[in-house]
């Protein structure tokens, strides 16, 4: 009897030890862990801090100037789309593929960065245009269908109702397909392959105008600035592929505004 207490006894220490370990195997990466790796030197924890934050800092002196000029003309609404529709299949592509809890919440903060921006841009050329004059026939909402409309809505809910609906479709998708490996790397290639265009709207917003007046030259500063940074921490954290394939590219547009920054500005 004493020999199966002893086997009884191993078999539940072993399954004890087999349910700890299952326990540990199950806890993914939350988002919160940024916050309890405090095991991190100050100068790693500062650049995760910086990866958050910086990208949407640059947007600041670009809310100010429309705000205090009532002209949103400027800066192309289209950066925000972009923008909104990489960082929301960025946080699918973390759900499947783990990489680094930072570049997850400055996609968060940076969703709502860009709601910010799209309301103050809607409110001033609803202003501009004498939106309350305008017969409800003939404004432009997600309702009308119709794609030679699309992000030129005049209502500041159609713009969260794509955000809400492009969200729920995606997380319905992924719900039935799971974490298959093939779609979570197609998320990944989608994200940063959109997020890579960021600059593209707004060259080719000049280029029609022969003109930057109304674009801050700070905001464009601070594109160099933040895509030279967040290319140099994907090297350093080892980050997927697709995020150094993102920052090149982003770079290369970045500095074709400069270009045209001083190419279109008034010769003395």
């Amino acid at each position: 009897h004493s020999n199966v207490g002893q086997q009884y006894m191993g078999g539940c220490m072993s399954l004890r030890v087999s349910l700890n370990s299952t326990n540990v195997s199950f806890q993914q990466p939350s988002v919160l862990s940024l916050l309890q790796n405090m095991h991190k030197s100050p100068l790693l924890l500062l650049s995760d801090i910086g990866m958050i934050f910086l990208p949407v800092l640059g947007y600041a002196p670009q809310y100010q100037d429309i705000r205090v000029s009532g002209n949103a003309d400027g800066f192309s609404t289209f950066v925000s789309l972009i923008l909104l529709v990489s960082n929301i299949l960025r946080i699918f592509f973390w759900n499947g593929k783990r990489f680094e809890t930072a570049l997850l919440l400055q996609a968060f903060v940076m969703i709502i960065a860009q709601l910010v921006m799209l309301e103050l841009c809607i409110r001033v050329k609803q202003r501009s245009a004498g939106y309350e004059l305008v017969d409800k026939r003939h404004r432009k909402h997600i309702g009308d269908m119709e794609l030679r409309h699309f992000w030129k809505w005049d209502d500041y809910r159609s713009f969260v109702s794509f955000v809400v609906v492009m969200t729920g479709c995606l997380l319905a998708v992924q719900t039935v397909i799971g974490e298959a490996e093939w779609f979570t790397e197609l998320l990944g290639f989608l994200s940063l392959s959109i997020e890579s265009t960021l600059g593209m709207p707004q060259w080719w917003n000049n280029y029609q105008k022969k003109s930057t007046a109304g674009l801050s030259i700070w905001l464009i500063l601070s594109w160099v600035l933040g895509d030279s940074f967040k290319t140099a921490y994907f090297i350093s954290t080892n980050a997927p592929l697709q995020f150094l394939m993102c920052g090149a590219v982003q770079i290369v547009v970045d500095f074709a505004i400069i270009v045209q920054i001083f190419s279109y500005s008034p010769k003395p």
